[in-house]
């Protein structure tokens, strides 16, 4: 993450960015929370005994695609409660309530993005367990 000297400095700029997140999500209201959407997996991953090498090319690039996808999503995530956060410290006096609603968004999001790299590691394991079949089989002399 770049920071900018002068913005670092007075803290101005760290809080004109906050200050707008939170004005874009009341903007956008309730949509704003319904943003992010968790990716799909794809849906067949080939397998590797039996694949072509074009087969395989093929699902590597949906893999890649899914794990550009989920790190995208948990990054969604992240602004998302950010801005939900600075949204309470505006609305919440109550400093128990606060620290309350707090707790649950954060185990909210890190349910969410857990859930999501937890699949995505799935995925890549199972592609790479195929891969290695694939190898394998076309090591052997035919």
């Amino acid at each position: 993450m770049s920071t900018n000297i002068h913005t670092a400095a007075n803290g101005r700029g760290a809080r004109l960015v906050r200050y707008s997140t939170v004005v874009a999500f009341m903007v956008m209201g309730s949509h704003a929370f319904a943003a992010c959407v968790a990716p799909q997996p794809p849906d067949h991953i080939p397998s590797g005994k039996k694949a072509t090498k074009e087969e395989m090319v093929a699902a590597q690039g949906l893999v890649k695609e899914f794990d550009t996808a989920t790190n995208t999503y948990v990054t969604c995530l992240q602004t998302e409660t950010d801005a939900a956060s600075a949204q309470l410290d505006q609305s919440e006096t109550d400093p128990k309530k606060l620290a309350d609603k707090k707790k649950k968004l954060l185990d909210d999001q890190a349910k969410k993005q857990n859930g999501a790299v937890d699949k995505d590691k799935d995925v890549a394991t199972r592609f790479n367990e195929q891969v290695k079949l694939f190898k394998e089989k076309s090591a052997k002399p035919e």
